[in-house]
């Protein structure tokens, strides 16, 4: 039996087979790769909740270094689920363009302040940084995804600038 829903290692999905270092997958292998990545990821972003009081006492680097992990594990999780390649392709479109940058670039200064810099302050406006695009970006692919966003956060601030 093959298509689709083929557990069957020698069958290959032909969207993976120009990815170049990345060779054609099966499903079974793709949703391995995906869900081992996923639950990875989960798995830091449940540990790295102990470290978030690191933030409130001025030492996030732990839950930085945490957090970002987790971000780039499910980042290459959904990537054997879709295909490196197309998504690739998918964050870099108009749509998303400088959302994914902003997004990738946070992580890596994320992970520059956390390795190189130590500077608390620093840390800390990275990961605010790299949540927001992150939230940006996953409304990106929900039908008026940005514009609830944006209704909810002048719903919001609007709130908070009435009761000052």
């Amino acid at each position: 039996m093959s298509g689709f829903f083929s557990f069957d290692q020698e069958s290959r999905d032909s969207s993976f087979e120009d990815e170049g270092c990345i060779p054609a997958l099966s499903f079974k292998e793709r949703m391995i790769g995906f869900l081992t990545c996923f639950g990875l990821s989960i798995f830091i972003d449940v540990i790295s909740i102990g470290s978030m009081f690191g933030i409130l006492t001025g030492n996030p680097t732990r839950f930085a270094l945490s957090y970002t992990m987790s971000n780039i594990l499910a980042l290459i999780g959904s990537g054997f689920l879709l295909g490196f390649k197309k998504q690739m392709k998918s964050a870099f479109d108009e749509k998303r363009r400088w959302t994914s940058a902003i997004f990738f670039v946070s992580m890596i200064m994320t992970l520059v302040s956390v390795l190189y810099f130590q500077i608390g302050l620093m840390i800390l406006v990275f990961i605010i940084i790299q949540v927001c695009a992150y939230i940006w970006y996953m409304a990106s692919y929900f039908p008026w995804g940005r514009e609830i966003l944006l209704k909810c956060l002048k719903k919001c601030c609007g709130k908070c600038v009435d009761e000052s």
